[in-house]
């Protein structure tokens, strides 16, 4: 199944997208995360299939906000770098969007930073490949990798995701509210925004707004939700962060 986690703008409070979330609906599994489930299925002929399936459900959901609450915001889609980006998968995604009367720009690919290194080059044709045709891409889980400076530049990222690891260590050791900062400033350099993972608390949330970063998400924020629950909760509550 799938659920949608909030992402929001720091300057205005409102959402301004979701991060799409596969979730399993075994409860044993519940606990795994959407990147370790397409890791389960990336050496078996299934990775497409549910590739696939997570892109076009997203795209019947998205169509349901679009109508329901003429949301104008982004999907964030997790993706791995390999058969996912395949010239299969972008053709199926582009007939999906067709068939929805939906834009490539409504949809931001995210891939780890921890692909960054090994697998540079290909990377670099199937990313390019995305953007060429309208997707945005953003730089995930950046902090759990080695990437370097000149990696971020050579893509044409729109964001840039600070892993939860270092966002809520910022208000306990210096150096990761150091780095926060850092980062923040090189990507208003580059001209990427920013955005900060797994906010946990009010004071982790005024420490991310002080240093100037664009977005954040969280549990402190807002929960993941199935498109039911979502659209309940987006009925009665106008998800205003500043709010709180």
């Amino acid at each position: 199944r799938l659920e949608y986690e909030p992402q929001f703008c720091l300057k205005t409070g409102h959402v301004i997208s979701f991060e799409v979330l596969l979730k399993c609906n075994d409860e044993n599994f519940e606990h795994l995360t959407s990147a370790e489930i397409l890791k389960a299925f990336y050496d078996s002929p299934m990775i497409t299939n549910v590739s696939m399936w997570v892109f076009e459900q997203a795209c019947i959901d998205l169509k349901h906000l679009q109508q329901q609450f003429n949301y104008d915001g982004n999907l964030n889609i997790k993706i791995l770098p390999f058969e996912e980006l395949s010239t299969t998968f972008l053709s199926f995604a582009l007939r999906v969007l067709n068939k929805n009367n939906l834009s490539p720009n409504r949809f931001n690919f995210q891939v780890s930073e921890s692909y960054s290194n090994d697998n540079k080059y290909p990377l670099k044709d199937k990313l390019n490949g995305l953007y060429d045709v309208g997707f945005n891409l953003v730089m995930d889980q950046l902090g759990t990798g080695s990437s370097s400076l000149t990696f971020l530049s050579s893509f044409s990222f729109a964001q840039v995701n600070i892993d939860r690891s270092i966002v809520n260590t910022c208000q306990y050791e210096s150096h990761s509210m150091t780095l926060l900062k850092v980062v923040a400033d090189i990507a208003k350099n580059i001209g990427f925004k920013t955005n900060a993972s797994g906010v946990s608390d009010k004071e982790v949330l005024k420490k991310l707004q002080s240093i100037g970063c664009d977005y954040a998400q969280g549990p402190y924020l807002g929960k993941p939700q199935n498109i039911d629950l979502l659209i309940q909760s987006l009925t009665h509550s106008d998800f205003n962060i500043l709010k709180k």
